[in-house]
């Protein structure tokens, strides 16, 4: 696979043919209105881009360990599952896991990130076809999982979740889970962690004392691999196209957006800073905020 030049036609084509297929893309290529400053941010991203996805050395099995990070702040899960089960004396079983949910389509990603932990399984979900790459192994979790996240740090509010999913993966290997007060103080780690409790834990365990959810920080974007793997996970690239009186009848409009969670409002007005363009908006009546940048 070759590294395109960075000239406005290869940009162009390569960050739009994807979405918008060849003969659209085509289109695109004779957008000469468009100001050479809005090129040049075009050009900046694509750069960028290519750059942090295609190595020198062209060998695209290993991914990024900072990519793996950027993704998993978009896309992955820490859960801790509570189950009933009589046999054990406390009533109650835990499994904790890591998991990465996508489209059956990126089937191929999936595996290059099993690759990359060398750990956990890849399955498809009954309920819509969608594949789930998890890690439910105590062991590998200790030795894999958590490792990683300690070494590349997540950078959304997902890292609140991370390190309360640690504390309890640390009293599950202190065998605490098995008693009645270890099993209280998971219950109490778990209801701090991503939504909550369900109402079922909420009726069986009484006295829930949910730990305090640590507090992350907004921190600046010091590497484009996290990023790129961010993008990969939260952005999304389009082209609208509308008749219009200009020479070619339409008027084009590139766009490149990223969306996330509001509590990372902060984090995302980094972004501003990092690429040198775009804007922030958060959408009236949806719990999302946007990172937009557009011709």
């Amino acid at each position: 696979m070759l590294i395109p030049t960075f000239t406005d036609t290869n940009v162009i084509l390569g960050l739009f043919i994807v979405n918008s297929g060849k003969k659209l893309a085509l289109q695109v290529l004779n957008i000469n209105f468009v100001h050479n400053k809005v090129k040049r941010t075009i050009i900046n991203i694509a750069k960028l881009f290519y750059s942090s996805v295609i190595p020198n050395n062209r060998k695209l099995n290993k991914l990024s360990s900072q990519w793996i990070t950027g993704f998993c702040d978009g896309e992955s899960s820490f859960i801790i599952s509570i189950y009933k089960n009589k046999k054990l004396k406390t009533g109650w079983i835990i499994s904790p896991y890591f998991s990465i949910h996508l489209q059956g389509k990126d089937i191929a990603l999936l595996r290059r990130i099993q690759a990359y932990f060398g750990v956990g399984t890849i399955r498809l979900s009954k309920s819509d076809k969608s594949l789930i790459y998890s890690v439910n192994s105590i062991k590998d979790i200790t030795n894999i999982i958590i490792p990683h996240f300690d070494k590349y740090p997540l950078l959304t509010q997902k890292k609140a979740d991370f390190l309360l999913f640690k504390s309890a993966i640390c009293l599950i290997n202190k065998k605490e889970h098995l008693t009645i007060e270890g099993l209280k103080n998971i219950v109490n780690i778990r209801a701090s962690m991503n939504k909550g409790l369900t109402d079922i834990w909420s009726l069986s365990f009484t006295d829930i004392s949910p730990v305090k959810r640590p507090k992350i920080e907004s921190t600046n974007i010091i590497d484009p691999n996290w990023l790129i793997g961010f993008i990969d996970a939260e952005g999304s690239f389009g082209i609208d196209l509308a008749k219009s009186a200009v020479k070619m009848g339409y008027r084009v409009r590139l766009k490149f957006t990223i969306t996330h969670d509001p509590p990372d409002h902060e984090l995302m007005k980094t972004l501003v800073n990092y690429l040198g363009c775009g804007w922030l908006y958060i959408e009236k009546n949806k719990s999302i905020v946007y990172f937009s940048v557009s011709v």
